[in-house]
């Protein structure tokens, strides 16, 4: 997850720079801006990939509820 991140974003960074070199920032831009539009949709999928809850082991349930 981290290495995707990081890079998209260097991604982004020389598509910038080398669009701006060749005098092309328009397309650079755009082409730079699909690529941030994937990276912010990872920052937003992060909460979904958690680890799920432990299940629920009937012989060893929590004092309090034995109370």
């Amino acid at each position: 997850m981290v290495w995707m991140v990081a890079l998209l974003g260097v991604g982004v960074a020389a598509l910038m720079l080398f669009s701006l070199t060749a005098g092309a920032a328009g397309l650079g831009a755009a082409l730079a801006a699909r690529l941030l539009f994937v990276l912010i949709l990872v920052f937003a999928a992060t909460p979904w990939l958690a680890p799920p809850e432990p299940r629920l082991d009937p012989s060893a349930l929590p004092s309090g509820l034995l109370g």
